[in-house]
């Protein structure tokens, strides 16, 4: 593992609860970056929304603060794993993605894209958690 660097914290986002880090990139030819899961948890630790709208929307905000410990935008992002609690929530999940993509991804390309529906994630409260690949 000494080929990888790790960043345990972004500015604006909770720092880790485990054992785990935010963003970690493994220097080859190219850069690998496997970004950690975010879910809708401020700086402070606390939760941020209680719908799937509100918490989409803090996770998103997460993911791109992470990213930018390292210099990286979101046209870096090539694979994007996405755990849902609630199968109803799909639909705002979906259109708070397209709305937030829209500006963040004006012209595409859009990052792969796994969608898992789960029993529940680390907190009762938490809606959804997103992880991530990115080359630069």
């Amino acid at each position: 593992m000494s080929d990888l660097t790790t960043f345990s914290q972004a500015d604006g986002v909770s720092a880790p609860i485990a054992p785990y880090s935010l963003l970690v990139r493994s220097d080859n030819a190219r850069s690998t970056y496997h970004i950690a899961g975010q879910c809708a948890v401020n700086a402070s630790g606390e939760v941020v929304g209680t719908t799937i709208e509100q918490q989409t929307a803090a996770v998103f905000d997460n993911l791109t603060r992470v990213l930018a410990v390292d210099g990286l935008k979101w046209s870096n992002v090539v694979k994007l794993t996405c755990f849902v609690v609630n199968r109803g929530d799909i639909p705002g999940f979906n259109a708070t993605r397209s709305e937030i993509f829209a500006e963040l991804l004006p012209d595409g390309p859009y990052p792969a894209n796994s969608l898992l529906i789960v029993s529940g994630l680390v907190w009762p409260e938490l809606l959804l958690e997103i992880e991530g690949v990115a080359v630069a």
